[in-house]
Parts: structure tokens; C-alpha cells; sequence
């Protein structure tokens, strides 16, 4: 990029640039070095004085705090289906060799294309066959 190419770098909120406190105090580095600014459309920080980059450094914590909470979230609920014997992935595409039944929230083994993914094992796992060789086959 050409030097002076950028004046200021724009984001709704400071989230939308990252939720990762080292990616945060990295890219306002990078930026000040090469004399780029930073503005949250959203939040009124003013990295110029201690103070605003004080309460950036703040924000930053909490977005990675909550990125971390809805990812420790997401393992939880999906143990608690895996438990339950319910399907943890999405409903719309499930594992080849199994359907989904909303009724009962749980994968169903479609018996034709297991067939297949049982061939490919054998082919793979016992045969010892290349995956190239399976794919073509």
C-alpha cells in the first residue's frame, strides 16, 4: 500500500474490527506507526489522550470476553445435545449417510449412502487403498 494511501480506518463498532485484545493493542500500533487513525462509528474513543486508549484498551477486553463466553456457550449446549443422543450440527446439512428427523432432534441413518461410507472405509482402512484411488473408484 502506498504510504499516506490511508488516512483513518472506519468501524461501526470496535467489536467489528476484532474481538481479540492482542489483535486490538497490535492493529492501533501498526495504524499510529504509520500515522492512520481509528474511528468507531458507535463509541467515542479518542486514542490521542491516555484516557480514550485507556478506554479502548476496556472495550477490547469485554469483546473478547464475550466472544469467549458464546464460544464456551456453544460447547456447552452442543455436549448437552451429544448427550441427549442429539444432533449437534446443522439441521440442513447433516453428515453424508445420515438424515434428520425434526421430530425426534436426532440424525437418521439413511442405509444407502452408509453403504457407501462403509465401502469407503473398507477400501481405505483395510484395503489400504490411496484416497485418490477411493475418490476415483
Amino acid at each position: 500500500m502506498d504510504s499516506g494511501a490511508v488516512d483513518v480506518i472506519i468501524t461501526y463498532r470496535l467489536d467489528r474490527l476484532s474481538r481479540n485484545v492482542r489483535d486490538v493493542y497490535d492493529f492501533l500500533q501498526r495504524a499510529s506507526e504509520g500515522g492512520i487513525g481509528f474511528v468507531s462509528t458507535s463509541e467515542h474513543f479518542d486514542t490521542t489522550t491516555a484516557m480514550g486508549r485507556a478506554m479502548l484498551g476496556v472495550a477490547a477486553v469485554f469483546a473478547q470476553l464475550t466472544r469467549e463466553m458464546i464460544s464456551e456457550n456453544v460447547r456447552h449446549g452442543m455436549a448437552k445435545r451429544a448427550q441427549a443422543g442429539k444432533y449437534t450440527g446443522a439441521t440442513g446439512n447433516p453428515r453424508f449417510g445420515y438424515g434428520y428427523s425434526p421430530e425426534e432432534g436426532k440424525p437418521l441413518l439413511e442405509p444407502a449412502e452408509a453403504a457407501v461410507v462403509r465401502k469407503i472405509f473398507d477400501l481405505y482402512g483395510e484395503q489400504k487403498w490411496s484416497l485418490g484411488k477411493v475418490a476415483k473408484y
